[in-house]
Formats: structure tokens, sequence, C-alpha cells
């Protein structure tokens, strides 16, 4: 059986490659290598398609290249649905439509989905914890799919809260999440991992996992049961 072919593009006229200087008002794209680490846990085929800067006819240039060669493109970066995003309008260049998607999910609310010809497409957000969040909950599932695989659901395991984790009701959240230690009972006791927004690399770089918190629920009490998915079941 032939693997799944999957392209990986970072787009944003303010990122650098690793091994460039940066100067103000741009970065370092943290997105594509850790994606590329993800993914390779599958038994894909995996394509590095570089940066692209924030041009939607060259945008459209490298989506089309990238579909001749892929089942499968993901990109990072421009996926909010502003002005100043240009991947929807690269990819109608490109041949095809794609839909924004505006999910209760904190982080990764805005997300891509659509097709280039026969190859599929998914947009993720740029900030670094929404692009994993959203490629483990949507890229991983699509992936099986493509590769025939089957899909386990995200159960995750009861743990509990070390400390009070604070949560506004109206969107599911996937927090990072560091292990403190065990409960009599040997649960995992967890507490978030760092702070700062979605932008942060830091609390990924310390978690262990992902704390699920639904949308229903509101702040969780120390001791409260917490549904917390390690890594290493997610990959």
């Amino acid at each position: 059986m032939n693997k799944t072919r999957i392209s990986i593009l970072s787009t944003g006229s303010e990122l650098r490659e690793v091994f460039q200087e940066t100067s103000p008002g741009t970065i370092f794209d943290s997105n594509r290598p850790m994606l590329m680490a993800l993914l390779a846990r599958h038994k894909v085929k995996l394509h590095d398609a570089g940066l692209c800067s924030d041009d939607p006819e060259r945008l459209a240039m490298v989506l089309r290249a990238e579909a001749e060669r892929s089942d499968l493109i993901i990109t990072s970066g421009a996926a909010a649905g502003s002005e100043t995003d240009h991947l929807a309008k690269a990819v109608r260049l490109a041949g095809r439509t794609t839909e924004h998607h505006r999910i209760a999910l904190k982080p990764g609310k805005p997300l891509l989905a659509g097709a280039i010809g026969n190859t599929h497409y998914l947009g993720l957000p740029g900030n670094p914890v929404a692009a994993m969040v959203t490629a483990l909950l949507f890229g991983r599932p699509l992936i099986n799919a493509l590769s025939g695989s089957s899909i386990a659901p995200l159960e995750g395991e009861w743990s509990v809260a070390a400390e009070r984790i604070r949560h506004r009701i109206g969107r599911r959240e996937f927090a990072p999440g560091r292990v403190v230690g065990l409960d009599a009972e040997g649960r995992r006791q967890i507490v978030k991992s760092g702070r700062g927004g979605s932008a942060s690399l830091l609390p990924l770089v310390l978690a262990d996992g992902l704390i699920d918190l639904t949308a229903q629920g509101a702040d969780l009490d120390t001791g409260s049961p917490v549904r917390f998915h390690p890594f290493e079941t997610l990959m």
C-alpha cells in the first residue's frame, strides 16, 4: 500500500528559517518543524514545502505545485479570516474554493478546509499551540482516513487538578498541562503548563500533554477530576 503523501507549508511574510537571522517584525518558523516531527510518527511520506510569503498569487503557485505531488497539503498561518489573511484567496486562485470554519475551540477557533484538484487541503492557525491542537484534532483523523487506518477517538484519562484551573464557559479548551505527581489512588495530578496564550511556545515545551476542558464546564477547583491527554497517546 502506498504511503499517504503530505506536504507541510508555513505561510507568513514575517517568518524566517531557524538558520536565518531575525530582525524587528520577524520570527522563526516553529510550526513546520513541529508538524513535520509530529506527523513523522504516522506511516506517511512527508514533503517539506518550506516557507511562503503572504502573497496570494505566490501562494497559489506553491499550492498548485504541492497538489501535484501530494494527497494532502497542510498549511499553518493566515487562517483567521481577516483581510490580512491570504490563504483562502490563494486556494481559490489555485483552482478550488475553501471554507472557513469557526470552531467553538480554544485554541484553534479558525480553520480552513478544502481541496485543490484531487488533493485535500487543511489550513491550520499560525500560533504554535493552536497549530498543534488542530493538527491533532483534525489533521490526525484526516490522515488516518486517507491512509485507511482506524480512527481512534480522543478518550484521554481521568486525572486530578492539582490546583485551580480557570476556564470560561462557551468553548472546549485544550490547554498544555504538566504532571506534578500522583494522588493516593494513582491518578495523575495536573496543572496548567506555564503562562501565556497560544502564541507562547514555553508552555508547550514544558507540557506532558493536553488538559481537556469541556465547553459547558466552568473553573475547576483543586482536587476536581479533569480529562488529560498524555502526548504519547495523541501522537
